[in-house]
């Protein structure tokens, strides 16, 4: 169920941050690190505790006052660094955003020595579970009409509201995954002002946005294998091992022979 799926999640999310520090323990200190897809620059922190100081992140989307060796506006299928450049190019997370196969031959490019990427599973819970939220928020737009009834709510306030926490707590009785059903429920609850209204539907439309990227994105297990394959064939020794049992993630570790 749910609850199970989440905790399977958070213990493979544990696993996995203990498998990148066991990763960068075993990287000599002078050796350069490229993180693609970085976000905020998780893996860039933790390679300079473990010493590596050489690093550079690069993320399509320019964040403010992120961690200065990040460059912004890089697509990761289309790497600006020269064959080679670096000993280490790792991804969490991220890469399979661009396409993995291309994004995944740019990556090996510019590595030297190791390639690391963590990637989401498409069969796993994590994807299963945004697929099913996708569903809620279709449900949500074209049967219920809860953002129109929002963006009615935003211009004058109306007591449909009511009805449409009825008609969510309904819809949840048939959910695996009752946490944005949930959420929502209670924030409907609260006394909403227009502008809350309005607020709420511009984070639902986002949120729909995020999730149909990442279930996308999420790479299969042929997906993996056949970069893989491709890697193997240009020379890499390459590894792919689940993370979790389902698998919530997975990992392609590989070194350049």
């Amino acid at each position: 169920d749910a609850l199970d799926a989440a905790v399977m999640a958070r213990r493979s999310y544990w696993r996995a941050q203990a498998s990148w520090q066991a990763l960068l323990a075993g990287a000599p200190p002078s050796q350069r690190l490229l993180d693609v897809a970085c976000g905020r620059g998780a893996i860039l922190a933790q390679a300079r505790a473990r010493g590596i100081a050489d690093v550079c992140g690069v993320d399509l989307v320019s964040i403010a006052d992120a961690d200065p060796a990040i460059i912004g506006g890089i697509d990761a299928a289309q790497l600006p660094f020269a064959d080679a450049s670096f000993d280490i190019v790792a991804s969490q997370f991220g890469i399979e955003y661009a396409g993995l196969m291309a994004a995944g031959a740019e990556a090996a490019r510019v590595a030297r020595q190791q390639l690391w990427l963590l990637l989401h599973a498409a069969e796993g819970p994590i994807a299963a579970q945004g697929r099913e939220q996708l569903a809620q928020l279709a449900w949500l737009r074209d049967e219920a009409g809860a953002f129109v009834l929002l963006r009615h709510h935003a211009e004058t306030p109306a007591t449909a509201i009511h009805a449409l926490r009825d008609r969510i707590v309904a819809r949840a009785e048939t959910a695996e995954n009752v946490t944005l059903l949930e959420g929502l429920w209670h924030a409907l609850g609260q006394p909403l002002s227009g502008a809350d209204a309005a607020r709420l539907v511009t984070e639902l439309e986002a949120y729909a946005t995020r999730l149909t990227t990442m279930t996308a994105a999420a790479p299969t297990a042929e997906e993996t294998r056949q970069l893989a394959a491709s890697l193997s064939g240009q020379g890499w020794r390459v590894t792919l091992r689940d993370e979790g049992p389902e698998p919530v993630a997975r990992w392609l570790i590989a070194t350049r022979v």
